[in-house]
């Protein structure tokens, strides 16, 4: 019976006597048990700092917004992160060090994030070779199947949160499988959790974090807004998508996710020589440029 799992068995027909003694068997064994799980040793969890305290990440993203958020998600974490900001920088920072794990980037000025992939495989022995997850804000299956055609091993939609990273770790690093989806479900004008997220990111002591951003929020999109309109008025429409591209992963990791999908419209045009489309997409841009802004400065003042 005990092999079946059973802890006692009855024949039938039933005595009174047989199933009083049966019941006093079962709640002693019951007790015994009891106090065994009381007394056993309680298994440590480790939190994410200690869990990949000694987990070195290179990070590849040519935007500066991306770069610091993305950084301080992954330190917050607990992570060693070393950055590069173009393909090239990432294949000369693989070279030099061995990595846990890199997230890259797919589209970077100069060597982009699939030829940097192709580098890396190709000029690193397997057992040296980290898993490359793609950070694509593309949600497009034949853009994924290019990811993992360069040697890419997964990807991650942008923006990415806090807990995308994390369940990316667990996924290659603790084995376990992803948990996250980091795919926005609508273009709102503004979603305040991306800032106070940002809020959280801060080293101890450390003041002024979110106004940081926002300011580096509002002077990289003025230049690239004046880089936008100059590449139309000179009719380059190949000069635009790039820009709009970078644009699209920034103001999603901040939060002004309707500018995020309106540049994603602008890129889909620029990449299909619809000029006018994209002067009407720059147009909106500008004008949820000033919102978003608005709403990120409002947000501020809100205690997190």
């Amino acid at each position: 019976m005990s092999q079946s799992g059973f802890d006692a068995a009855i024949a039938i027909p039933l005595k009174q006597s047989q199933l009083r003694e049966t019941i006093e068997r079962a709640a002693a064994l019951a007790q015994r048990r009891a106090e065994s799980a009381a007394s056993a040793p309680a298994v440590a969890v480790e939190p994410p700092q200690r869990l990949w305290s000694r987990c070195h990440v290179l990070l590849a993203e040519d935007n500066p917004i991306n770069l610091e958020v993305s950084a301080r998600m992954l330190r917050k974490l607990g992570c060693q992160v070393d950055v590069a900001s173009d393909g090239e920088e990432a294949v000369q920072a693989a070279m030099r060090r061995r990595y846990d794990i890199i997230f890259m980037d797919c589209q970077m000025p100069g060597m982009d994030g699939f030829a940097a992939t192709r580098a890396i495989r190709e000029r690193l022995p397997g057992d040296r070779s980290a898993p490359i997850v793609a950070l694509t804000a593309s949600a497009l299956a034949s853009d994924r199947e290019e990811c993992l055609e360069a040697g890419m091993d997964d990807f991650l939609g942008k923006p990415v949160r806090l807990e995308a990273f994390e369940a990316m770790l667990l996924k290659w690093l603790g084995g376990q499988e992803m948990v996250a989806d980091s795919k926005p479900d609508s273009p709102l004008l503004f979603d305040p959790r991306a800032i106070r997220e940002i809020s959280q990111l801060g080293r101890d002591g450390e003041e002024n974090l979110l106004d940081r951003f926002i300011e580096l929020f509002d002077v990289e999109t003025q230049k690239r807004i004046a880089a936008l309109r100059e590449a139309l008025d000179s009719g380059r429409a190949e000069a635009v998508w790039p820009i709009a591209h970078s644009m699209k992963g920034a103001c999603r990791n901040i939060g002004a996710m309707a500018m995020g999908e309106e540049c994603e419209t602008l890129e889909s045009s620029a990449m299909h020589g619809d000029l006018a489309g994209a002067r009407e997409s720059i147009e909106r841009i500008e004008e949820l440029f000033e919102r978003s802004l608005e709403a990120m400065k409002r947000e501020r003042g809100a205690d997190f």
